[in-house]
């Protein structure tokens, strides 16, 4: 992956890998493929404008449902992005830039692409993964790093009005990283978005990458 990114030469950018099950024999038999292939991907990723970035994003609650984890267990990072296309083109098709993605008891899972944190009564929030949100990497280190600036913060289960009803609400992913929301079905959140605690958390994410990220270019 380093060698990839090396390879690709800039400051900043996206890196993926995909670890498929190999050459093989077709179907979904995957003992018939006996070699993983892996596939680093290094690109350029802007999920959102950068006018929307500095307002913040507005997102709609869609009627697509995650699924149960007995299901499917959304700890598995796969490449089945189904569910996920669908609630964004829902949300983009009623004029929202994200959505929101409940579980089949109506709690908050995440969104289309990212993990959703609130910031309410001083603490800051994100569902658990038995809530049907994915166990991210950038959500363990906003909760780890939030936790050193002195900010409380848990997993725990929210529910739709407790987005709305929140000082702040942003969400984060690999490619988002942290992005305020403004409004959830057209409710404003807080006084403004970015709030002061998002920008606070995303100045010490930024910070965090550029001081203990691996050096990238020589």
């Amino acid at each position: 992956m380093i060698a990839t990114a090396r390879a690709y030469a800039r400051a900043d950018g996206y890196v993926r890998l995909l670890v498929t099950r190999g050459d093989g024999a077709m179907g979904v038999d995957p003992t018939r493929c006996p070699s993983p292939r892996i596939v680093c991907i290094a690109c350029e990723i802007e999920l959102y404008p950068e006018e929307k970035l500095r307002a913040g994003i507005d997102m709609v609650t869609v009627s697509v449902r995650r699924p149960p984890a007995d299901v499917l267990d959304p700890r598995v990072k796969s490449l089945n992005y189904l569910n996920s296309v669908m609630a964004k083109r829902e949300a983009r098709l009623r004029g929202a830039d994200e959505a929101l993605i409940l579980n089949m008891a109506g709690m908050v899972a995440e969104a289309a692409v990212a993990n959703v944190f609130a910031f309410r009564r001083g603490a800051l929030l994100t569902p658990p993964a038995t809530d049907g949100a994915l166990e991210g990497i950038t959500r363990a280190t906003v909760l780890e790093l939030a936790s050193g600036l002195g900010i409380p913060a848990r997993a725990e289960t929210l529910s739709r009005m407790d987005l709305i009803s929140a000082d702040e609400v942003f969400l984060t992913g690999a490619g988002a990283r942290v992005v305020g929301v403004r409004s959830l079905d057209g409710i404003a959140i807080g006084a403004r978005a970015p709030g002061p605690v998002t920008e606070k958390v995303a100045a010490e994410f930024a910070a965090f990458t550029r001081r203990d990220g691996p050096v990238f270019l020589d």
